[in-house]
């Protein structure tokens, strides 16, 4: 994901140090829906994490034709550095 700062600025408040991408890790059920989502690693704002598991929480997994459907789990590191194309 790639955040292209188009009106989503986000700012840090006072206090907070931006210590990096935030990680979240979640359970994706075989119905593709993604449960239990939490913050394993603090991006050091509450408005960033916050985001990050609004963006992996609004997230549905599909199953592949001819595989079967499996519950498990997912890692995600989140990059808000805003990298270009």
């Amino acid at each position: 994901m790639q955040n292209k700062g188009r009106g989503n600025s986000i700012r840090l408040h006072k206090g907070e140090t931006y210590k990096g991408s935030p990680v979240v890790e979640a359970e994706i059920l075989d119905s593709g829906a993604i449960v239990n989502a939490h913050i394993t690693r603090s991006s050091g704002s509450a408005e960033i994490d916050k985001r990050a598991l609004d963006w992996v929480r609004s997230l549905k997994y599909n199953n592949r034709p001819g595989c079967p459907v499996v519950e498990s789990s997912v890692v995600v590191t989140i990059d808000f550095t805003g990298g270009s194309e």
